[in-house]
């Protein structure tokens, strides 16, 4: 009976942390270049059932991971607006170190430099992006121009294993290993004037959230139908 009661008890606490990121990616369906997270669930037999008494399974969180897939491309007209079409990403310098970022709402800081929204400065082949007086124009391949003078090439990074980037705040990604830097992403296009919308379908993320709250629902009934159970037993039991 405790048995049941643990097992139980374990299959609802994954489908809780799923919950809070189905509804954080929820938050983020209007953020630029998000890339909405997934929860993988798996069967853990549990070792710890004796021979004779009968199997039971109890559902883990097995990990995290991050759907990269392409987020629609919104047409913007914004000059500083930056879209990536292909696996690349766009590399920042941030008090931290170098980070990667799909989101491309850039701005121009006080002292001219190209920035994100929260202050990262973009870099190019040439190091941090400054800019002059004048209209910008991007080329697909990243060319950045100012007027009759090419200014920078953005710096694209693209990676073999997109598995090995971890999420920060603001957007950005970082490597799991430091020393990983990934290559110049020969096949990625910049289209100027779009942005990449977020790739979480919201439809999607409120069904999948309804199924993990019925079985956390189903879970939390089991425990107390078997809590029921035992307190029964255990105050019937002095009575023979």
């Amino acid at each position: 009976m405790l048995e049941g009661i643990r097992t139980s008890a374990s299959g609802m606490l994954p489908r809780v942390t799923k919950q809070e990121i189905l509804a954080n990616n929820l938050a983020n369906i209007e953020t630029a270049g998000y890339k909405r997270d997934r929860v993988v669930f798996r069967q853990q037999l549990d070792a710890q059932i004796s021979a004779a008494a009968s199997e039971g399974q109890e559902v883990a969180g097995e990990q995290v991971i991050v759907d990269f897939s392409q987020g629609p491309l919104e047409k913007t007209d914004r000059p500083l607006d930056l879209a990536l079409d292909g696996k690349g990403f766009f590399t920042v310098e941030t008090p931290n170190g170098v980070r990667y970022t799909r989101a491309g709402n850039f701005t121009i800081d006080a002292d001219g430099y190209l920035v994100t929204p929260s202050g990262e400065r973009v870099l190019g082949e040439g190091g941090p992006i400054r800019l002059g007086e004048g209209d910008v124009r991007v080329s697909k391949d990243g060319e950045i121009w100012q007027g009759n003078m090419a200014v920078d090439r953005l710096q694209l990074t693209e990676f073999d294993d997109l598995s090995k980037l971890v999420k920060e705040g603001h957007n950005l990604f970082r490597t799991a290993d430091p020393a990983e830097k990934g290559r110049p992403a020969e096949t990625t296009r910049v289209l100027q004037g779009y942005l990449e919308g977020s790739n979480v379908n919201p439809l999607e993320e409120m069904v999948e959230m309804m199924v993990v709250y019925r079985n956390f629902e189903a879970e939390q009934k089991a425990v107390q139908v078997q809590d029921e159970t035992l307190g029964k037993a255990i105050n019937d039991l002095p009575k023979f």
